[in-house]
């Protein structure tokens, strides 16, 4: 099986070549420029992790009751029917006739109030609840008919936090990309002894930040540079007070939830196009996501996180959703009395996310091949627009470029080429000779011929030893057509001593410039019947 190469064509036109050169040099530039800036040799890890919530701050009942005292003279106690809301046109669904809801006494039953820890409620360790508003109906058990729902208000969530701790499952070190994704070994790092965490604003600003465990014992880098950053307590986690929270959510319980659907009681007024959202209940997600990186370019840490002291960021989002509400049944007598209560509040959830980035030698390999790729794209681009966009030079062009083949064509140039070879080999064919080939002297008479005028560069002597060492070579090729691949080797290893000219050497300068001016060249001697004489 032959090796075949692609045919190739140089095109010699000195603006083409320099039109080829720029867009070259140009998606080069843009390559390193990619590879560096973005860092391509690093490999996007994803973080998992969990995290773990719980509400705080119900425990002090006094500042429940200062939060109590220091709302009863707002509007949303003082004039509750302002916020009334109809679902549907019909009012079957609506929330009407509110009022602010006492706080119970200590050790004093929640019949007519709610007590400090119903003022909360969970729905799993990443979940919480503080309620905001809840309506309550009564299922008497010595009767069969039911008390109308009442609803009420919750102010006291100002009062209350929300506690966490969270923990991450990040790479380990590993030797510098190699199979980072077979032998990787991940390590978990938690908010308490390792993870800087940054409390963001929803418009990207930084809000506070709070330092784990290792900084207080001198270990963590950000301990000399951040004096007034609060500390991450074992007992108490990262506190996040409800008011900062909505405001790291850019929420305002009082203004109109639209996502709840439009207010059918009224169409004017701020709250036509929806309850305020004390009253719909709210979603926020605690997007936390962990980098071994600076990713937020905007905040300013004044240290560089690394692989053993990453940081993370934590969000307060939104979530689109229009309701959030929970049931609660509870008995309030030994006669198996019901009361009934719908909650509406906001739920905090957490999500850890967030990506390592790793040395990769996959990636750097993907890259490379990626770019060989794009810089071979204004060759070809080039070659369409050679062979297309240059009118009749790309027609010139094209012949040079495109080769066509036609098996009949191809039959009929074979057929011409053959009598204009026949039509030469009659001509200096030895008619004397037995069989009418060419002999070895009416080769030589030929040669003569040929080098009649450049008697000063090639002698007799030379035009012999050439005469003797062609005919020899053209006898050997059809030798070993006629033979086989074994006998014509075999017949060059025996032939090897006896291939040179009686004269040592042909002297090479001479040689090259009298084959250089043989014109016309001679067709293929094995196509042409040869005599031995």
């Amino acid at each position: 099986m032959p090796l075949e190469f692609v045919k190739k064509v140089q095109i010699h036109n000195p603006r083409l070549s320099l039109l080829h050169k720029v867009v070259w040099l140009f998606l080069l530039t843009c390559v390193i420029y990619s590879f560096i800036i973005d860092q391509k040799w690093n490999v996007d890890i994803r973080v998992r992790g969990s995290a773990i919530l719980w509400v705080t701050g119900y425990q002090n009942h006094d500042s429940l009751k200062q939060v109590q005292a220091s709302k009863e003279m707002d509007p949303l106690c003082t004039r509750p029917h302002e916020y009334d809301y109809w679902y549907d046109a019909h009012g079957v669904f609506s929330y009407t006739n509110y009022s602010c809801m006492e706080l119970c006494d200590v050790n004093q039953a929640d019949n007519e109030c709610i007590n400090q820890f119903g003022t909360f409620t969970s729905f799993g360790p990443d979940s919480s609840f503080i309620l905001t508003s809840f309506s309550e109906v009564f299922f008497w058990g010595n009767a069969s008919t039911s008390k109308a729902a009442k609803r009420y208000m919750v102010v006291t969530g100002d009062a209350l936090s929300i506690g966490m701790q969270y923990y991450a499952s990040v790479p380990g070190p590993q030797w510098w990309g190699l199979f980072s994704g077979a032998t990787r070994s991940d390590r978990a790092l938690t908010s308490f002894n390792h993870l800087h965490t940054v409390l963001m604003f929803s418009d990207g600003s930084m809000f506070k930040e709070i330092t784990p465990r290792s900084v207080a014992d001198g270990d963590h880098p950000a301990g000399h540079l951040h004096q007034e950053v609060l500390h991450n307590d074992d007992k108490e986690g990262i506190v996040i007070s409800f008011p900062e929270l909505l405001r790291m959510a850019a929420v305002d319980l009082d203004d109109a939830h639209v996502l709840a659907g439009r207010n059918y009681f009224t169409s004017v007024g701020k709250y036509a196009n929806g309850p305020i959202t004390r009253i719909s209940g709210l979603d926020i997600r605690l997007v936390i996501k962990c980098y071994n990186y600076a990713h937020e370019k905007q905040v300013d840490l004044g240290w560089t996180p690394s692989d053993e002291w990453p940081v993370c960021y934590i969000r307060a989002v939104r979530s689109e959703i229009g309701w959030m509400t929970s049931q609660v049944l509870d008995y309030v007598d030994s006669q198996g009395s019901l009361r009934r209560r719908s909650l509406q509040g906001v739920r905090v959830q957490a999500d850890i996310l967030g990506f390592f980035q790793m040395a990769d030698s996959v990636s750097v390999y993907n890259f490379m091949i990626s770019s060989v790729v794009l810089l071979s794209l204004p060759k070809m681009v080039l070659f369409f627009f050679v062979v297309t966009c240059l009118g009749h030079l790309s027609k010139i062009y094209r012949r040079a470029t495109v080769e066509q083949f036609s098996i009949s064509q191809q039959c009929g140039g074979l057929t011409t080429r053959l009598l204009a070879n026949s039509s030469a080999f009659g001509e200096i064919t030895d008619t004397n000779a037995d069989g009418g080939g060419i002999t070895r002297n009416r080769m030589k008479m030929q040669l003569k011929h040929v080098f009649r005028k450049r008697t000063k560069s090639v002698d007799q002597q030379e035009i012999d030893c050439m005469t003797d060492f062609c005919f020899r070579n053209i006898l050997r090729h059809k030798d070993r057509q006629a033979k086989g691949p074994l006998a014509a080797i075999h017949d060059r290893l025996a032939n090897l001593g006896r291939e040179s000219c009686s004269r040592p050497r042909f002297r090479a300068t001479k040689m090259q410039r009298s084959t250089s001016m043989l014109s016309p060249m001679l067709p293929h001697p094995s196509s042409l019947l040869v005599s031995r004489n």
